[in-house]
C-alpha cells in the first residue's frame, strides 16, 4: 500500500453534475423551454420530478 503522492491516483472520487442539481430533469428543462407557460411548478422529491401543468395542456404533455 502506497501513501503520499503516489497513492491520489488511485482515490476514486464521485463524480458530481452540478447542471444536474440545478435542473433537476432534461425533460422538464426541455418542456420549460419549449412552452414555459405550460409548466406552474417544478417539484423534485424522493428522487422524483413532477412538473405541475394546467388541466388544459394535460394531453398536449404527455
Amino acid at each position: 500500500m502506497t501513501t503520499g503522492a503516489n497513492n491520489e491516483g488511485n482515490l476514486s472520487e464521485p463524480a458530481t453534475n452540478l447542471d444536474q442539481k440545478s435542473t433537476p430533469s432534461q425533460l422538464v428543462t426541455a418542456l420549460q423551454r419549449e412552452h414555459a407557460h405550460w409548466v406552474t411548478e417544478v417539484i423534485e422529491a424522493y428522487g422524483e420530478v413532477t412538473a405541475v401543468v394546467p388541466r388544459l395542456h394535460i394531453v398536449d404533455v404527455c
